[in-house]
């Protein structure tokens, strides 16, 4: 699914590395991201596709404990709420609650934050800083039964969709 809104007939390798196809956008594509894209061995950065598109590399960085940089999509809720408990058992055990391992950990950034303070918990579009200090965002896609997660740092075009889609969503009738 995010493939075909961040790559136009990109093949990716799963976890991290590099990914080679034609890039829809390859002016953001090393940005704040982390990655860097190279032009085709053709020396040319055009495809010969539509406007705004060209064929390279992009090398992003490995994370471990992260979902492959492409696997911002969890299936279960359990998955979603572990990785981030994982986090937060591992970088900043004050937000378990009184449980500081994984399996008693009450940490849940969708709780609704209390005060503008309260940072690792959700804003009004889904915003919040996780446990490790990255921007995240998130929605449920109830129809597909799935929590897709944008990190800022390593997503960024998923991140910059998903708040796009909830700015729509938060001023629908205005």
């Amino acid at each position: 699914m995010f493939l075909a809104l961040g790559f136009a007939g990109a093949t990716v390798a799963a976890g991290c590395g590099s990914r080679t196809g034609a890039f829809e956008d390859a002016g953001d594509l090393g940005g704040s991201g982390g990655g860097s894209a190279a032009g085709s061995s053709s020396g040319g950065s055009s495809s010969g596709g539509p406007s705004g598109s060209s064929s390279g590399t992009l090398t992003t960085p490995c994370r471990t404990g992260l979902p492959a940089a492409d696997s911002v999509v969890f299936e279960r809720e359990a998955d979603y709420l572990a990785y981030f408990r994982e986090e937060a058992v591992e970088n900043d055990p004050a937000l378990c609650g009184l449980g500081t391992t994984l399996s008693t950990c009450a940490y849940d950034p969708r709780t609704p934050r209390t005060s503008p303070a309260d940072v690792h918990h959700s804003g009004p579009l889904n915003e919040f800083v996780g446990p490790d200090g990255d921007a995240y965002d998130w929605v449920y896609l109830a129809d597909a039964e799935e929590w897709i997660v944008g990190d800022l740092n390593y997503a960024p075009n998923t991140y910059s969709l998903i708040l796009a889609y909830l700015t729509c969503v938060a001023n629908e009738g205005q």
